[in-house]
């Protein structure tokens, strides 16, 4: 009734020390810790034969498959001896940056070694991925950003050329986001020094040794940008601030996020609502904040058709 011809493998990708490694639920933690240190996926078992055997260098990853076959149960590849295949790399989302920059190496790079070697060109390592397409010339320059900061800065504002660099960053437009940084990162805060004077709040457990403390507020800001989008600045090779501006509880941000609203403005928004609920919305109302009473857990979904107030019953 079907038939796939010629088959399709599909082949591994992940980022160093992120295999996948199966096991069963009632596992020992000594075994589960064996598992892990054994784990070898297609990619690891790919650097491995060609770091050992030089047959199959001159091959790309996703040309491996149609002259070698991956052993499941050995966790190896061999030569293959009859049949065809394609390989296939999983496809990887451009936001998911770091994967994406190695599925592209593994794109150009024949015989990769090892996870180093794919980082690897004219004998110099770089530390991340995307350092490595740049040097391949995979991946555009930045001169366009350039030109458009150089235009930016006579007339944007400090904070507006936060959000344009945090967005840039988010949707993977700038190559090298620490040479573009280093050279405007003065106009990203030349509005922050006269805001930290006027709020004082930040500079509640600070230390006031500290030189050029606004310089240090605009990264944690970028920081800010970049977490709506679940992405952080060590992953642009950005510096990261030294002042803990977000005071955190247990060291988790997100906790600290959720505690810097203000109680009584949220009260007084409360009461402000409520009168404005129709009968099928405050007996909504009613039914969750009494569910919070109780200690079973329960699950709410409002359907109705847009117009008929569920924003306003969220609010």
């Amino acid at each position: 009734m079907h038939e796939e011809w010629p088959p399709v493998i599909h082949l591994a990708l992940h980022l160093p020390g992120e295999q996948p490694v199966y096991f069963e639920s009632n596992i020992q933690e000594v075994e589960l810790q064996q598992r892990m240190l054994t784990a070898r996926s297609m990619l690891m078992a790919f650097f491995e034969y060609n770091a050992n055997n030089e047959d199959g260098r001159q091959y790309l990853y996703q040309d491996f498959a149609a002259k070698y076959v991956f052993k499941a149960k050995e966790k190896e590849w061999k030569p293959r001896q009859k049949g065809i295949a394609i390989g296939r790399m999983y496809a990887c989302n451009p936001l998911a940056s770091k994967r994406s920059y190695l599925r592209l190496l593994l794109t150009v790079i024949p015989g990769a070694q090892s996870f180093k070697h794919l980082q690897t060109i004219a004998s110099h390592e770089y530390s991340i991925f995307k350092e490595a397409c740049t040097a391949h010339g995979l991946l555009d320059n930045d001169h366009k950003w350039v030109a458009c900061f150089t235009e930016a800065i006579t007339f944007a504002t400090g904070h507006s050329l936060r959000i344009l660099f945090a967005t840039a960053l988010i949707y993977q437009e700038i190559s090298d986001p620490l040479a573009l940084w280093n050279q405007f990162c003065k106009h990203l805060c030349d509005d922050l020094e006269h805001r930290l004077n006027l709020d004082h709040q930040h500079r509640q457990n600070i230390p006031s040794d500290i030189p050029n403390l606004h310089l240090d507020y605009r990264l944690f800001l970028i920081s800010e940008h970049l977490f709506t989008a679940q992405k952080t600045l060590e992953e642009y090779n950005l510096p990261m601030p030294v002042v803990p501006w977000r005071l955190q509880v247990n060291n988790n941000s997100l906790i600290a996020r959720e505690l810097e609203y203000n109680i009584n403005t949220e009260i007084s928004n409360i009461e402000s609502f409520i009168p404005m609920l129709n009968r099928e919305q405050l007996t909504s109302y009613q039914s969750i904040m009494q569910s919070l009473d109780k200690l079973n857990a329960t699950q709410f979904f409002l359907h109705e058709p847009a117009g008929t107030g569920k924003t306003l019953l969220f609010l």
